[in-house]
């Protein structure tokens, strides 16, 4: 009776964890990850930075195209700084006035950042609405 008990607890056990494994891995895969705008046509399409070494300020200067079909809602771009370990040394973004971009238009930003050296490698990508592009 005893041995009874005690293989049917283990056996309780081992069905239980498949229960639980093959629910948790139903939900990992049936996840799937947030789409992201590939056809959003959002590029940096000039770029050029600039640091004062005096004031510790580095600018940058991005001209956003939208090469794509559609209007691009608020679009706007992010500039990086990092060390020469790959370390971020600090970020700035910004938006463009306009609310959207039409096909084939372009618009230039400005942004600015303190730093607290020179930095040995910079960045930029695109923002579009609420993320990057």
């Amino acid at each position: 009776m005893k041995e009874r008990k005690r293989i049917l607890g283990r056996l309780g056990r081992i069905l239980g964890g498949l229960f639980l494994f093959l629910a948790l891995g139903g939900e990992a895969s049936a996840s799937t990850p947030c789409p992201s705008p590939t056809d959003s046509g959002l590029a940096v399409t000039r770029f050029s930075w600039s640091f004062d070494a005096r004031t510790l300020t580095g600018r940058a200067e991005v001209v956003l195209t939208n090469l794509g079909r559609r209007a691009v809602k608020t679009p706007g771009a992010m500039v990086l700084a990092y060390d020469s370990a790959g370390k971020e040394l600090n970020q700035v973004w910004g938006r463009i006035k306009a609310s959207s971009l039409k096909p084939g238009a372009s618009e230039a930003l400005v942004l600015v950042m303190r730093l607290s050296r020179l930095p040995d490698g910079v960045k930029a990508t695109t923002l579009e609405e609420l993320g990057g592009t």
